[in-house]
C-alpha cells in the first residue's frame, strides 16, 4: 500500500469514527438535559435527511467515475453538476416544508405543545439538506480526483461542528429546536466553503445551466432511485412508522440501538471494502476459479470481523447501554438492542461481502431488487404485527433476526449461482466457530440483563476483555481464520 492509499484509508477511517463517537458521547448529555422525547425528535431529523436522499437518486455514483475517467473535463463537469445539486437541495426543502406540516401536527404521536417546534425543526432539516447536497457535489469531484482526504475532512467538520455547537446551545438552556437550528446554521455556513474549496484549489467553478448534466441525472433515476429506496428509505422506514404508531419516546430507544447497529455494520464494511477492486480485477480477467477462492477466503475474514465486532457489543450489551444512557433507558431498550444486534450479525456475515462481490460482477441491480423486496416484506410484517396483532416494539424488533436468516439464505443461493461453490464455506468449522462465539455472547447478555448488578465503566471494559480473550482462544483453537489468510491479505511473507 503506497503512502497516498494509506493516507486515504486512514482519513476514511477517521471520517467514519469521529462523527459516530461524537454522537455516542453527546447522546447521554442530550437525554439528561432535554429528555427522551426530545432526543427522539433530534433523531427524527437524521431520519428525514436519509429519506430526502431519495431525491438525489445517487447521482454521486455516476458523477464520481465520470470525473475519474475525464480529468480534462473536470471544470465543465463540476460547474454543470453544481446546479443539479442545488436544484435537488431546493426541491428537498420544499418537499419537507409541505409534508412536514401534516406529519408534525396530525400524524406523529407527541405532546401537542411540541408540535410547532417539531415542524420548525423539520424546516431547519430542509435547509441542512441543501448543505448536504453541496457536500455530496464536493465529495463526488474530490473522490473522482482521488482526493479522499478533503472529502473526509469536510464530512468530519460539518458533522462534528454541528453536534458540538448543538450541545453548546443545549448547555445554554435551549431545547431540541435550538439544537437543530444551531446545527443547521453550521451546515449552511459550510456551503460557500465547499464551493470556494474547489474553485480556489481544484478548478474554476461557473454556475450555469447545462442540459447535459440534467440528462445524466434523468438517466440515472431508474437505477439510482431503487438504490436509494433500498439502502436509505426502506432500510429506515420502520423508524418513521414508529413515530406514528407508537409514542415518540420509542424512536429514542430504537435510534440509540440503531446507532450501535449501524456503527458495527459500517465498520465491518469499511474494513473489507478493499475486496471490491480485487473482485473487479478478477472479473475483468475472467478468472472464475480465483474469484471463487477469494470469496471463500474473504468470507472467513468477514465472518471473523462480524463475530468480533457484533459479538463484543452483544456480550457487553447491557453494561454498554446502562453506562452510556442510564438504567431507565436500558430497561426500555434492552430487548430492541439484543434483537437488532443478533440480526445485524447474521446480516453482516451474509451480505456485506456479497454486496461487493455482486458489484464487481455487474449484478448490483439484482442485489438492490433483493433488498427492496425484503424491505417491503419487512415493512408489511411490521405494520401487520403492530396494527392488527398489537404486539410491542420489543417483540416486533425480532424481525431483525428474521431478516438476518433471510439474508443468509439469499447469500447461499446467490454465491452458488455465480461461483458454483458447493457449500464448502458452510463446513463444520464455520458452524462451530459461529455457534461457540454467539452461543456464549447471547446467553451472557440475557443473563446479565436479568441481574440487579451495578454497571460501571470498569465492568464494561472487563467484559470487553473477557469476550476478546475468549474470541482469540476460540480462533486459535479452531485455526479460523487461519494465519495465512491474514498474512496474504496484507502481502506479508511468512
Amino acid at each position: 500500500m503506497n503512502n497516498k492509499n494509506l493516507i486515504n484509508a486512514i482519513s476514511g477511517l477517521l471520517g467514519f469514527t469521529i462523527p459516530i463517537l461524537a454522537l455516542v458521547f453527546t447522546s447521554p448529555y442530550i437525554i439528561n438535559h432535554l429528555g427522551t422525547e426530545s432526543y427522539g425528535v433530534i433523531n427524527i431529523t437524521s431520519l428525514l435527511i436519509s429519506y430526502l436522499l431519495l431525491l438525489d437518486c445517487a447521482y454521486e455514483v455516476v458523477l464520481t467515475p465520470k470525473i475519474a475517467a475525464n480529468n480534462a473535463l473536470i471544470g465543465k463537469l463540476a460547474s454543470d453538476s453544481l446546479l443539479v445539486y442545488i436544484t435537488v437541495g431546493l426541491v428537498g426543502l420544499v418537499f419537507i416544508t409541505l409534508l412536514g406540516y401534516p406529519y408534525a401536527f396530525y400524524w406523529v404521536k407527541m405532546e401537542d405543545s411540541h408540535r410547532l417546534d417539531l415542524y420548525l425543526t423539520m424546516i431547519c432539516t430542509g435547509f441542512s439538506f441543501i448543505s448536504l447536497m453541496l457536500f455530496s457535489w464536493n465529495r463526488a469531484i474530490s473522490n473522482g480526483l482521488g482526493n479522499y482526504v478533503s472529502s473526509n475532512f469536510f464530512y468530519v467538520v460539518f458533522n462534528l461542528g454541528g453536534i458540538l455547537i448543538g450541545v453548546w446551545v443545549v448547555y445554554g438552556g435551549y431545547d431540541f429546536l435550538g439544537y437543530t437550528f444551531a446545527r443547521s446554521l453550521v451546515w449552511i455556513a459550510m456551503i460557500p466553503i465547499y464551493i470556494l474549496h474547489l474553485h480556489k484549489f481544484v478548478v474554476k467553478i461557473k454556475l450555469k445551466f447545462s442540459k447535459d448534466a440534467f440528462i445524466d441525472f434523468r438517466n440515472n433515476i431508474k437505477y439510482g432511485f431503487w438504490l436509494r429506496l433500498s439502502e436509505q428509505f426502506l432500510n429506515r422506514a420502520d423508524q418513521l412508522l414508529i413515530t406514528v404508531i407508537f409514542d415518540i419516546k420509542v424512536i429514542a430507544y430504537f435510534s440509540a440501538c440503531f446507532i450501535i447497529y449501524n456503527a458495527n455494520t459500517l465498520l465491518v464494511r469499511k474494513i473489507i471494502e478493499f475486496t471490491l477492486p480485487k473482485f473487479a480485477a478478477l472479473v475483468e480477467q475472467n478468472n472464475r476459479q480465483a474469484l471463487k477462492d477469494d470469496f471463500e477466503k474473504y468470507f472467513e475474514l468477514t465472518t471473523a470481523l462480524v463475530l468480533l465486532v457484533f459479538g463484543t457489543t452483544i456480550f457487553v450489551g447491557n453494561d454498554l447501554i446502562v453506562v452510556w444512557l442510564g438504567d431507565d433507558f436500558a430497561s426500555h431498550a434492552n430487548k430492541i438492542y439484543f434483537n437488532m444486534l443478533v440480526g445485524g450479525a447474521l446480516s453482516g456475515i451474509s451480505i456485506i461481502l456479497l454486496s461487493y462481490f455482486l458489484i464487481a460482477n455487474n449484478q448490483y441491480p439484482q442485489y438492490s431488487k433483493y433488498l427492496t423486496t425484503r424491505s417491503f416484506a419487512y415493512l408489511i410484517l411490521f405494520v401487520l404485527l403492530t396494527l392488527i396483532f398489537k404486539l410491542s416494539i420489543d417483540t416486533i424488533s425480532s424481525l431483525f433476526i428474521i431478516n438476518g436468516i433471510v439474508d443468509f439464505m439469499y447469500m447461499i443461493f446467490t454465491v452458488k449461482s455465480f461461483t458454483n461453490i458447493k457449500f464448502n464455506i458452510l463446513n463444520l468449522k464455520f458452524y462451530l466457530y459461529t455457534a461457540i462465539l454467539l452461543g456464549v455472547a447471547i446467553p451472557i447478555y440475557v443473563y446479565r440483563t436479568s441481574l440487579p448488578l451495578s454497571y460501571n465503566f470498569y465492568n464494561l471494559m472487563l467484559m470487553c476483555a473477557i469476550y476478546f480473550s475468549f474470541y482469540i482462544f476460540v480462533s486459535l483453537l479452531l485455526n479460523y481464520p487461519n494465519r495465512s489468510t491474514y498474512l496474504k491479505l496484507f502481502k506479508i511473507k511468512h
